[in-house]
């Protein structure tokens, strides 16, 4: 139940920082939309990165998959879910990879790829925010791929599994 309740909190902390993360991106042009993805770099790095020290270049990384990823999924048509499929399992896979530098445990294969699937799973609902709804969309993903960092991080530093 411990974990349970700890893997929620987690959670909404990273919802927390989708919902920032959205109300950066809306007020901001060109590669600077990039940066609207620092508070979710920020705090899967104090969650799961050791050294703290590292943390800054983790968000840094992570702001560069955020634009890989954003822009593979504008190259096509959005309103296709295989575009979007792409670009979650990319931003998933690319997070777990930037993370992994200062938590060794990610760097597994099998661990970024099951991220990169988390990330997918939920990317087709842009295509909801492409059709003009306001969706807590990125909220959803930060939350699902940033639990997702947590939980498999864990092993690494505190001994157990969440």
């Amino acid at each position: 139940m411990k974990r349970l309740l700890r893997l929620v909190f987690v959670a909404i902390g990273f919802a927390g920082t989708g919902v920032l993360t959205e109300r950066l991106f809306d007020n901001v042009l060109g590669w600077t939309s990039s940066l609207a993805v620092l508070p979710f770099g920020i705090l899967a790095g104090i969650l799961c990165v050791r050294p703290l020290p590292l943390i800054p270049v983790v968000a840094a990384l992570h702001c560069g998959v955020w634009f890989l990823a954003f822009h593979l999924a504008l190259s096509s048509s959005t309103h296709l879910a295989l575009p979007l499929l792409s670009a979650g399992f990319i931003g998933g896979f690319g997070v777990a990879a930037a993370t992994s530098i200062g938590c060794r445990r990610l760097f597994d294969l099998r661990i970024l790829a099951l991220t990169g699937l988390a990330g997918a799973a939920v990317a087709p609902l842009f295509v909801l925010y492409n059709r003009g709804g306001s969706y807590p969309l990125f909220a959803v993903w930060q939350a699902t791929a940033g639990t997702v960092l947590y939980a498999f991080s864990r092993d690494q530093h505190h001994g157990d599994n969440l």
